[in-house]
């Protein structure tokens, strides 16, 4: 978090709460178009985010861009020319938006980003690992734990997922001694 002030009459202070949600890939021989590489984005969420951002020497920037093309696989987005040089500059394309401005989820949904780092661990209380990373297609969801030195794939879902505690940073697992030997 950090905290910026606003541009309002009386100068009060807004804490902004940034949530890393993609990257920016530039498409090949284009100056100003980009591939946006996020689990958190489709073609509806985009266009409802009121604010999106890049991270520039670590201060977040706000991204002017127009939604070229989406699909279940690629989101293209055009950024002004205004903005070209300073993404140059950037180390990393990296892509944040402030938590209100997520899509609400129903109850039993989580953002990709709220299983990173969470322990995966058995009906026995046992802890194999940490959830390093969560793919997600069209058709499922798979999250990967790293355990000693390696890693191993989980289906997420009901007939692996017993229970999820984001506060806690934990989600029980079905059969995850067999899983993590796999």
């Amino acid at each position: 978090q950090r905290q910026k002030k606003s541009s309002s009459r009386n100068n009060r202070i807004v804490k902004m709460s940034f949530l890393f949600v993609g990257t920016l890939k530039r498409v090949v021989n284009s100056k100003n178009v980009f591939r946006l590489l996020s689990s958190f984005f489709n073609y509806l969420n985009i266009n409802q985010m009121k604010n999106i951002y890049f991270e520039c020497y670590g201060e977040k920037i706000p991204l002017n861009f127009e939604l070229l093309e989406s699909s279940d696989k690629t989101i293209l987005i055009q950024i002004s020319d205004s903005q070209i040089l300073e993404l140059e500059t950037s180390e990393k394309f990296k892509i944040y938006t402030e938590q209100k401005y997520l899509p609400k989820l129903d109850k039993n949904e989580y953002l990709n980003n709220d299983l990173l780092n969470c322990q995966a661990i058995s009906q026995e209380g046992e802890s194999f690992g940490k959830v390093s990373r969560v793919l997600s297609s069209n058709n499922s969801t798979l999250i990967e734990i790293l355990y000693n030195e390696k890693s191993y794939i989980v289906p997420f879902n009901d007939s692996f997922i017993i229970k999820i505690d984001i506060s806690g940073k934990s989600i029980i697992i079905k059969n995850l001694a067999e899983l993590s030997n796999l």
